[in-house]
């Protein structure tokens, strides 16, 4: 994926000449290895901040999400998911499941109840999740310190979504998945993608939103055969590690028909409430309300094509959700996060370019 089709050449371009006009102009060694020292020691303070930052936030939302969200009782709470007994579908969301299982079992966290086991996976994963999504912030932008600060915008997104609903292990893991899928699809890089599509498929069925994401943004920019085969191996994949799956719980017991439950007309009559209207509006903290007044602006393919993937995921959960639980959408975050990511750096950079241009003048 060249740079022009993607917008990554123009943003690299003028961060270079804007963020740091003097280096487009200046070949002496000193004086680049100078400023290449200073932004390295910037950048490493950024760090420091950011990781402290981000352990506060994770201790923090820890508290909120056993504190403020509810189990589902009889169904799917953390002993039946750790012992195997829940119901399908949500035995079948197994990774977490089995890795809790694993390191109780042979890695010496015996003395914790699963709960607790569940807690400390639910710290570990969000800080994860940060770091993942500012690596894949400053592919887009090409900006370290920005793509840093913008990656706090899921401070403000995370309890929308994740607080006062239903409390399960997998729903922060598939973010931090869908992140990495984005990130390696947007740079082609095909065997680190698989590797997350495989455990993503294992930890949650919605990981072909990353095969229809391909589609969308590899069309035409890929030889069509090419594009057909990623798509059928990717299918495939998830049919066989679903399939796989299913068997191996097929003895649990069933809510709806075990992949979903029908919640079409429940939905409909819910929607008769004006709360649940200003719940369901409530999704990405109100952050798909610039996308919809600038999607036009939206100079990054990638990012401006994975949007459309959004209104099809609403679509189809309004019929096997429920409307008002905002977790269900947690797949779409990093997109709806990334496109106001490059919004706001795009007018960033205008700014610059602007004030830059005036301070020529002068």
């Amino acid at each position: 994926m060249g740079a022009a089709s993607t917008g990554k050449g123009d943003f690299n371009a003028v961060h270079r000449t804007f963020r740091y006009p003097l280096a487009t102009h200046c070949q002496k060694g000193g004086i680049v290895d100078a400023m290449n020292s200073d932004a390295h020691k910037e950048n490493k303070r950024i760090d420091y901040l950011f990781t402290l930052v981000v352990l506060l936030f994770a201790t923090y939302f820890l508290q909120d999400r056993f504190a403020l969200n509810a189990f589902y009782d009889g169904i799917a709470t953390p002993i039946m998911l750790f012992e195997g007994e829940a119901y399908l579908p949500f035995q079948t969301r197994a990774l977490v499941l089995w890795m809790a299982a694993t390191l109780h079992r042979y890695l010496f966290f015996e003395s914790l109840n699963p709960l607790q086991l569940f807690a400390v996976f639910d710290f570990v994963f969000t800080i994860l999740l940060l770091f993942v999504t500012r690596r894949f912030l400053f592919h887009l932008i090409q900006d370290y310190p920005m793509a840093t600060c913008l990656s706090c915008l899921l401070f403000y997104i995370m309890p929308f979504h994740l607080t006062k609903t239903m409390w399960y292990p997998w729903d922060i893991p598939t973010m931090i998945f869908m992140t990495l899928g984005m990130m390696y699809l947007y740079q082609w890089k095909w065997i680190p993608f698989y590797l997350v599509f495989v455990l993503s498929t294992i930890n949650r069925e919605t990981t072909i939103l990353l095969t229809c994401m391909m589609v969308l943004t590899c069309f035409r920019k890929m030889p069509f055969s090419r594009l057909c085969l990623h798509v059928l191996i990717q299918v495939l994949v998830w049919l066989l590690i679903r399939y796989c799956i299913f068997r191996l719980y097929s003895l649990n017991p069933k809510l709806g028909y075990g992949t979903f439950e029908y919640q079409l007309w429940k939905n409909m009559a819910l929607l008769q409430n004006p709360k649940i209207w200003i719940k369901a509006l409530s999704a990405f903290g109100y952050l798909w309300v610039p996308i919809l007044f600038y999607y036009p602006r939206i100079k990054n393919d990638f990012v401006r094509l994975s949007l459309w993937l959004v209104p099809p995921v609403y679509g189809i959960l309004f019929v096997i959700g429920v409307v008002y639980e905002l977790r269900i959408y947690v797949e779409c975050i990093p997109i709806v996060l990334a496109a106001n990511v490059v919004l706001i750096h795009q007018a960033f950079i205008q700014r610059v370019k602007s004030d830059f241009s005036i301070n020529s003048v002068r």
